[in-house]
This record gives structure tokens, C-alpha cells and sequence, in this order.
């Protein structure tokens, strides 16, 4: 709920479209409920406006007519391409248990101002990478030092 809207924005843009055919770009978006007012109708049109296909729950859809629905299986997907999946969730716990369900354990960002929520999603993930305020896009050998 306290994350910068700007940066959140530049993260998914960075983590999603600058080469969404690799193993550490953004295949899923969970907003909180709380922020969706602010945040979706913007980060839904700037992404359609890259061509990235939106499917998402019906919470989402209420936002932009450019999202079709999402299944469960989209919310597993490794998708390799411009394509989004994307949930409203209610609050940090839902977001956990969203990816305790359906994430690949290589890595999870989260975008905050608060500390503790950053502790709380670290603690509370099991991804080889957790990424607090930073794009998914790091968690690459070459970044890390390890080689490409």
C-alpha cells in the first residue's frame, strides 16, 4: 500500500517488457486492494500501450477493458512473452498465499515504503531470489557476478 506508484510502475514496465522471453521477467501482477483506485488504471493502459496482453481476475477487469480473463492455470504460467497475468488481492497475506499457491520459487519483487511488509514478504517467500524495490530483471547470473 505504501510503495512510490512512479517506481512500482518502472519496475513492472522494466521486469515485464524490456525482454519478456526470459526466465526472471514478471509473468504475474498482484495489487493490493487498497492501491488498485491509484495504480491499476494507469499500469494497465502503459502496459497494453507496449502490447502486452492482460488477463486478469474480475476485479482487475473492472479496470481496463483491455484485460481478458485470467484462469488459474495463467496465474502458474511461465509465459516467455508480452503477456500479464494479474489479481487484486486483499492485503499482504492474500499476496503470500497467492504465491505459496502458484509461484515458481526463481524470484518475487515487492514494492514498498513500509519495512515491515518488506520483512514480512521476505520471510514469507520461498523464491531463489526476493527482490524488495528492485526489478525482477536482477536476478541474472551476469548481474549477480556469477556469469551470464
Amino acid at each position: 500500500q505504501s510503495a512510490d506508484p512512479a517506481m512500482a510502475l518502472e519496475l513492472l514496465i522494466d521486469g515485464k517488457t524490456s525482454r519478456p522471453g526470459v526466465c526472471n521477467a514478471i509473468e504475474t501482477l498482484l495489487v493490493d486492494a487498497a492501491i488498485a483506485p491509484r495504480f491499476l488504471p494507469q499500469a494497465l493502459a502503459a502496459l497494453a500501450a507496449r502490447g502486452v496482453e492482460l488477463r486478469g481476475c474480475a476485479r482487475t477487469r473492472a479496470w481496463s477493458d483491455a484485460v481478458r480473463p485470467a484462469s488459474d492455470d495463467d496465474y502458474a504460467a511461465e509465459f516467455l512473452d508480452l503477456i500479464l497475468a494479474v489479481r487484486v488481492v486483499d492485503g499482504l497475506d492474500a499476496a503470500l498465499a497467492h504465491i505459496a499457491q502458484y509461484g515458481s520459487d526463481h524470484t518475487e519483487v515487492i514494492a514498498t515504503g513500509d519495512a515491515q511488509a518488506a520483512e514480512r514478504f521476505v520471510r514469507g517467500t520461498r523464491s531463489a531470489a526476493v527482490m524488495v524495490n528492485a526489478s525482477s530483471r536482477f536476478n541474472d547470473g551476469g548481474e549477480l557476478g556469477l556469469g551470464a
